[in-house]
């Protein structure tokens, strides 16, 4: 599998747990664990872009993590 199809196939992943669970009341424990999904795709080339993508999502979409919980969270995990 080529770098192109694993970001494909991370970044998709992650999309998919986020959308799915952000109206969720237990979205924080849903945000958890897509943090393994995170690091995995901030190692890739273009994996930053990205990674600010899904994070402006959760901001503007979810009340249910705080900018500075999800902040601390993806501190933690890196």
């Amino acid at each position: 599998m080529g770098d192109e199809e694993i970001r494909g196939t991370v970044l998709l992943r992650l999309f998919l747990g986020v959308m799915g669970h952000i109206f969720s009341p237990r979205f924080a424990e849903a945000f958890d664990r897509t943090l393994p999904l995170f690091t995995e795709l901030s190692r890739k080339r273009t994996g930053m872009e990205y990674i600010e993508t899904v994070l402006r999502y959760i901001c503007h979409t979810s009340e249910a993590l705080s900018w500075k919980e999800m902040e601390a969270k993806l501190m933690e995990a890196s």
